[in-house]
């Protein structure tokens, strides 16, 4: 095999090994994550309130429904960038559910802000309202995964509580339980089964990779193994032209029968002496010993 041929298979092999490893990687992480979150991806949306109803606290990865129609305000915004260009942002507020107990709730789209605006406007009024006539807001429903509140804003989170918590103490004389958790509206079913999607397109890639590149060496080595026979054959063609003529040489030099011309000439002496040679070169012998005149030779004729 020449050079070339070895750095390609090489290459093929190498391709094999690394995408076969992504690929393993990548299905390995799809099944544990199903294994682990099979509830949220094949399952309902619980209603937050009747989870929290005998007291039970919420619990991160699970997948609820909200109805808001009590939120205090928004306390931080997150913005994604990449390479410093801003991709999208979200923003997070401050929800209080059916028990009474508060956590945080984020959102994003210019939509839902102004549907969260319009309830904190409401849930403004109603707290300072003193003539009892204003109500709540008709609750708007969510749907999220409930997760920590992100680090990058859990300052902001526990500084707006503890305001809050000063307020209704003063206010109403108590301070109301909250949760260091939020319900990412952004996180839902749907945007998962998009990574799903491309997870999936990007392991098919790798496969039609992986196959691609095994047939290349499949071809590879069945070229290889043709050069091989072919140069075999080649070399007892070889060994049959020269090996075994080379060991008959002598053999007809000595008996004085090969027509080969290379024999021929070095058999020249052997037929000389035998007398029976009809070349050019042996007519001097001729002539002293079957006693012919020639022309050429001085007259020494009978």
């Amino acid at each position: 095999m020449n050079q070339n041929g070895k750095k390609s298979k090489g290459n093929c092999i190498a391709t094999i090994i690394l995408f076969g490893f992504f690929s393993l990687l990548l299905v390995g992480f799809g099944i544990i994550n199903l294994i682990n979150h099979g509830d949220y991806y094949f399952g309902h949306a619980q209603d937050i309130s009747d989870m929290t109803a005998d007291g039970t606290s919420p619990q991160k990865g699970e997948y609820v429904q909200v109805g808001v129609d009590v939120c205090f305000d928004w306390y931080a915004e997150t913005t994604h960038k990449v390479n410093g260009i801003p991709t999208g942002k979200e923003q997070h507020c401050i929800i209080m559910l059916e028990n009474g107990d508060i956590m945080s709730l984020t959102v994003k789209g210019k939509k839902n802000y102004a549907k969260i605006d319009e309830v904190i406007d409401a849930t403004w009024d109603y707290m300072y309202d003193e003539t009892g006539m204003k109500s709540l807001h008709t609750p708007v429903i969510f749907e999220g995964k409930i997760t920590s509140v992100g680090s990058e804003v859990s300052k902001y989170y526990r500084d707006y509580m503890s305001d809050l918590s000063d307020g209704f103490y003063n206010a109403w004389g108590y301070r109301p339980n909250y949760y260091e958790l939020t319900i990412d509206t952004t996180d839902n079913k749907l945007s998962t089964l998009g990574y799903y999607i491309g997870g999936a397109l990007i392991a098919a890639l790798f496969v039609f990779v992986i196959v691609s590149n095994i047939k290349t060496l499949k071809a590879l080595k069945a070229a290889d193994k043709a050069g091989y026979d072919s140069n075999a054959y080649m070399q007892n063609r070889q060994n049959n032209l020269y090996g075994s003529n080379q060991d008959n040489i002598y053999g007809n030099d000595i008996a004085g029968y090969s027509s080969n011309s290379a024999n021929t000439t070095n058999n020249n002496y052997g037929n000389d002496i035998s007398g029976y040679s009809n070349m050019p070169e042996n007519s001097y012998v001729n002539d002293i010993v079957n006693g012919n005149q020639n022309d050429n030779n001085g007259g020494f004729g009978i």
